[in-house]
């Protein structure tokens, strides 16, 4: 960019590459704006100008709903994780642990929906079906011993 333009006429491919480097993080604002031949003020003024601020927040939308999703797939391997051991330690206090971390992820709100309010969340019949199972698992495994010392 030369001193005359104004930061916010960039050409669009100057844009994009502006906002793509933004979006990296591996460079200081002061590294990007002399890659393209700005001050950091020219930089900071073009970023805030509508159009930009406007891509800028679509930009981070986009981040978050990436980095949700992503942590929608992990919950998905983590509740199967759970699940097994549920089902399949040889330690009924472990196997009780990975039941209540089970309903806990369950009661997680999906992305589209609003901020859970104080009520539990209501666990699909599937859900109550496996929990049970796995806690019927876990009883019939207890010996009488550990039943008469709780």
């Amino acid at each position: 960019m030369t001193s005359r333009t104004a930061p916010s006429r960039l050409p669009v491919r100057e844009t994009e590459a502006l906002l793509e480097e933004l979006a990296r993080g591996d460079q200081s604002p002061g590294q990007i704006a002399m890659r393209h031949n700005m001050t950091v003020a020219q930089l900071t003024r073009w970023a805030t100008s509508p159009s930009a601020a406007e891509r800028i927040e679509s930009a981070r939308r986009l981040a978050n709903e990436r980095a949700a999703l992503a942590v929608a797939v992990a919950r998905v391997a983590a509740a199967s994780a759970l699940h097994r051991w549920a089902l399949n330690t040889e330690h009924p206090e472990t196997a009780r642990r990975a039941c209540v971390d089970l309903l806990k992820l369950d009661q997680h709100p999906r992305a589209d929906e609003p901020a859970p309010q104080t009520e539990p969340a209501d666990l699909c019949a599937e859900s109550h079906e496996a929990i049970r199972a796995a806690l019927e698992h876990i009883e019939s495994r207890t010996t009488p011993a550990e039943h008469s010392d709780q």
